[in-house]
């Protein structure tokens, strides 16, 4: 199984509202739990950007160092170590 973590910690962040991740430097591996199965999003431009869809699991996997803005409206939002499976 994939091992979810974020930037800072090792929780999953799930939001009822659509996510907009910016890339400021380095590089950033995504990865979103969606019902077909999990898929892979890599930010490697400083300003490209990931809308991440309502309702979605997703994790930051950072391999060095990386500056990434995260604009997330706060109600809803909830962290898991594990989410659940699609």
């Amino acid at each position: 199984p994939a091992i979810w973590t974020t930037i800072h910690s090792r929780d999953t962040f799930y939001i009822s509202y659509t996510q907009m991740v910016v890339l400021m430097s380095g590089r950033a591996e995504f990865k979103l739990r969606k019902e077909a199965g999990d898929e892979s999003v890599v930010l490697e431009t400083p300003g490209s950007f990931l809308l991440v869809p309502w309702n979605t699991w997703h994790t930051a996997i950072i391999e060095e160092t990386a500056s990434v803005l995260f604009i997330t409206p706060g109600e809803d939002t909830q962290n898991e170590v594990l989410p659940p499976t699609a």
